[in-house]
């Protein structure tokens, strides 16, 4: 199974940091991809390295951050923790996945 997570609202960051984790930890799950937008893009930031470096420690787990919501908020590939991808268009990237087979999931 690969699961597709949305995280976008600042109020379910905390939250996106659990339910990731525990999705990669389940022995059926394969993958998991997250992506930050909107308001969740505060999630990704380097303020919240120590979170997405114990995410990304788990070999199954991708997190992406919306080009579009750093546009809006003045911020930089600097701006976000180490190992963050940018997805250029968020919607596109979920899209993207959804077609390979990613379940999506909406925090």
């Amino acid at each position: 199974m690969k699961v597709l997570f949305q995280v976008s609202e600042a109020e379910k960051i905390p939250l996106s940091y659990i339910a990731i984790k525990n999705m990669a930890s389940m022995n059926d799950v394969d993958g998991v991809i997250a992506v930050y937008s909107e308001t969740g893009i505060f999630g990704v930031t380097n303020n919240h390295e120590k979170e997405m470096e114990d995410l990304l420690s788990n070999p199954k787990i991708q997190v992406y951050a919306c080009g579009v919501a750093m546009k809006m908020n003045n911020f930089t590939e600097k701006d976000l923790a180490k190992g963050v991808k940018i997805a250029p268009i968020s919607f596109h990237e979920i899209a993207k996945w959804q077609n390979e087979g990613y379940t999506y999931l909406r925090l």
